[in-house]
């Protein structure tokens, strides 16, 4: 049953801030770190290609992992595959995400996007938690499984360099994305300033030749950033 699949333990990886406990008399955490959750049976998952190939599908397919651990756990479990080994990844599977609302705010979600390029084949399942509007996991849904080919020569080709959540204050249980577009590779209208009518049609122009017009109708949940480096 899908409710007995396993919560994959967030405290087995580091968080991204690790808050330091400071007052008047110095660092309370002595120089000492609370021991990270084991992940159960993962040395069999990342063991040899026999073992691989029989054990580590039905494992993954019985864990469902929090999207703000998604990008270690992708870093974890699908490392640089060695040429010679055919077998290392299947092209085939299930992974479970579930969305914490406190922990979307700033969420880079390019990895996985990646990650769902490299594998189509792979069934992707959004879980949202009581605090997530459902109508934020079907946007992002649609995000995630988007198909189309300009978007995907935009993410393989790197002139995207995040795709970031961030929350619509006009509205708590919502959140709206940020594409961080390289400077080379941005068009006047995505830079700070003050839109005319023609950059507003080729904002839209833009974001239906992305695929990404079904998500903002209107072109105000989809934001613009610029990568200076």
């Amino acid at each position: 049953m899908d409710n007995a699949h396993r919560s994959f333990p967030t405290s087995s990886f580091r968080k991204e801030h690790q808050p330091r406990l400071r007052s008047r008399w110095g660092n309370l955490n002595n120089g000492r770190s609370r021991t990270a959750a084991l992940i159960p049976y993962l040395g069999l998952v990342q063991s040899c290609m026999q073992i691989r190939k029989e054990f580590r599908p039905w494992w993954m397919q019985t864990h469902q992992i929090p999207l703000c651990n998604i990008a270690k756990y992708l870093r974890t479990f699908f490392q640089a595959r060695p040429k010679s080994d055919t077998a290392y990844y299947l092209s085939e599977g299930r992974l479970r995400i579930y969305l914490i609302g406190d922990e979307l705010e700033g969420r880079d979600v390019l990895p996985l996007i990646k990650h769902i390029l490299q594998f189509p084949n792979r069934t992707i399942t959004l879980r949202p938690g009581v605090t997530v509007n459902e109508k934020l996991a079907m946007h992002l849904d649609i995000l995630l499984q988007n198909r189309n080919p300009e978007w995907i020569r935009w993410v393989r080709g790197n002139r995207i360099s995040q795709v970031r959540l961030t929350r619509n204050y006009s509205n708590p249980l919502n959140f709206d994305v940020i594409l961080v577009v390289k400077e080379q590779h941005a068009a006047a209208w995505m830079k700070p300033s003050t839109l005319t009518r023609e950059m507003k049609t080729e904002r839209a122009v833009f974001l239906a030749s992305i695929g990404l017009d079904k998500i903002s109708p209107q072109n105000d949940r989809i934001g613009y950033a610029i990568d200076y480096r």
